[in-house]
């Protein structure tokens, strides 16, 4: 794990947890915890790495 709270990781409906390579594909250097990303018409909040 990277960053992020494991313990409360799932708690919020509509929050996933992924790996490096998936969040530097989408955020690049940027620090992911806490953004979101658009799945259809659902936004999904990143909660750890």
């Amino acid at each position: 794990m990277l960053g992020g709270d494991r313990t409360t990781a799932l708690d919020e409906p509509f929050s996933i947890v992924i790996n490096e390579d998936i969040a530097k594909k989408f955020f690049g250097d940027q620090n992911p915890i806490g953004q979101s990303l658009k799945w259809g018409p659902i936004f999904i909040k990143l909660q750890v790495l």
